[in-house]
This record gives structure tokens, C-alpha cells and sequence, in this order.
């Protein structure tokens, strides 16, 4: 993963499902955001869908998911933060360099350097 530039443009996605609230997914990107921000990242945008589950290929449906690709190409945007664990899914995000973020953990330490 290449090392992020001070305040390097994010967008977050994430998702309402039966097990979470609109509020909670509100106050879950709040805090990623947050940290995304100390760590010296600018958030330029929030997707949220609902769905009764996460996509298992897109995390997202895919007409989200293509709106996404294009908001990240419009707007050159180089790193995506999800608010969840992903494995298969940052492959369907690979538009141009882009780096996509699955954690707090992995979203801080590249905003650091560490990655």
C-alpha cells in the first residue's frame, strides 16, 4: 500500500442492516471519520445503503456500488474507508490508484505511514 499524502481525500461507505440503526451507523462513521481526520485524512463524502445484508461480492448493491466508482473517478478520490471488515470486496473498488480502507486500525496506519 503506498503511503498516503497529509490530508488525502476520503470517502466512507457503510451499510444499515436489521442488526444496526441509521443512528449507529451515523455515530460509527462519526468516530471513523473522525480518526480519519486526526490521522490527516479529509472526508469528502459518506455512502450509506440499507440492505437486509451486506453483499457478499460488493458490500453495497450494485447500483451503489457504480455510483460510488463514479463519485470516486469524478472526484478523484483516492482512498475509500468502510466501516466493516472486508475480504473479497476492495477488488471490486480498483479504480485508477486508489487505496480501500476496511478498518480503523488499517485506515490509521496507512494515514501514518505504517502501513
Amino acid at each position: 500500500m503506498r503511503e498516503l499524502n497529509f490530508m488525502e481525500r476520503a470517502i466512507f461507505v457503510s451499510v444499515i442492516t436489521p442488526n444496526n440503526t441509521e443512528e449507529q451507523v451515523t455515530e460509527y462513521l462519526d468516530e471513523l471519520e473522525f480518526l480519519a481526520e486526526t490521522a490527516g485524512a479529509e472526508g469528502v463524502r459518506r455512502f450509506v445503503q440499507k440492505v437486509d445484508r451486506p453483499n457478499s461480492k460488493t458490500y453495497v448493491g450494485s447500483g451503489k456500488l457504480e455510483e460510488i466508482k463514479a463519485f470516486i473517478v469524478e472526484n478523484e478520490i483516492p482512498l475509500v474507508i468502510f466501516d466493516d471488515e472486508l475480504k473479497e470486496i476492495a477488488k471490486d473498488f480498483k479504480v485508477g490508484e486508489i487505496d480501500v480502507l476496511t478498518n480503523y486500525s488499517q485506515a490509521i496506519a496507512a494515514l501514518k505511514g505504517d502501513a
